[in-house]
């Protein structure tokens, strides 16, 4: 098998990462590596579970790790399982990018008061506009 072209899978659930995607590059290779070979009785799962193996980075690869044998060794199964782990509803991904973004914009402004409620403050509390150096 030639060294395949096939971008890691990280394992990310913020839909930056398409499983499907990653399976279909997966058959993409094993068609390239099917053009190559005349045997018709060849198992291609075995190549499919290497390639699936050697491209699986960070969470996924810890995911890979935790799977019982029996899951390894079966594509369908595999296939399966990764898909349900790994499919993120392009709503939800969505939903908690806009989720997150307002909650760190508040505690930006939070943080940093705008000009006008500092005078506001400063005024109503009697202090100098005017800050002293």
């Amino acid at each position: 098998m030639a060294k395949s072209h096939i971008k890691p899978f990280h394992g990310r659930r913020d839909g930056s990462e398409d499983p499907e995607a990653y399976l279909e590059d997966i058959e993409y290779e094993i068609k390239l590596e099917k053009r190559h070979m005349d045997d018709a009785d060849y198992d291609w799962d075995d190549d499919r579970r290497i390639l699936f193996r050697q491209n699986l980075r960070d969470k996924a690869e810890i995911w890979y790790n935790q799977l019982r044998r029996t899951t390894k060794n079966d594509w369908d199964q595999l296939k399966q399982k990764f898909t349900k782990k790994y499919r993120v509803n392009e709503v939800d991904a969505t939903t908690r990018r806009f989720q997150v973004g307002p909650r760190s914009l508040d505690l930006q402004v939070l943080r940093k008061p705008r000009y006008y409620q500092v005078m506001e403050h400063r005024q109503e509390s009697g202090a100098s506009l005017i800050p002293r150096c």
